[in-house]
């Protein structure tokens, strides 16, 4: 682990928001912010790879977010791959203390969050997911 200042990777997904961002902002008030973002592989998640329209809405975002980050001294990671693979070893190689990302809701990929995250504390790294763009967290919704 690293002896400087706290310094926390951000991983980006389906919510590209600065503000109400509530990863971002708990990373913010640790110390420096590391950004990162995946064009992640269906074949490794096994969700249903993006059509032409996300993908068109997606690119324009996230220039806009790394035009934003910039702004904030903060530099968008942008890579491409096995999710799983690239933030459980991505971590290790900037020398980060803590890992933080907005929840996906959907399966897959919450099963692929899941991964990432008892890799990552396995080894001893720090982790967080927060809420993500609903207003309600799904599991907190019951009937009478």
């Amino acid at each position: 682990m690293t002896t400087g200042p706290a310094t926390t990777l951000v991983w980006f997904r389906d919510d590209l928001r600065l503000a109400d961002n509530a990863a971002l902002q708990w990373a913010a008030q640790r110390g420096q912010v590391i950004a990162v973002v995946i064009d992640e592989d269906a074949a490794a998640t096994g969700a249903r790879p993006r059509g032409a329209a996300a993908s068109w809405w997606r690119d324009r975002s996230l220039s806009q977010l790394s035009g934003r980050l910039l702004d904030h001294g903060v530099r968008l990671l942008h890579l491409a791959g096995d999710p799983v693979e690239i933030m459980t070893t991505l971590p290790g190689i900037l020398d980060v203390d803590a890992v933080v990302w907005n929840r996906r809701y959907e399966e897959p990929l919450r099963a692929v969050d899941r991964r990432v995250k008892d890799i990552l504390q396995g080894g001893g790294n720090e982790v967080h997911s927060f809420p993500g763009h609903l207003l309600t967290e799904p599991w907190q919704v019951t009937t009478g």
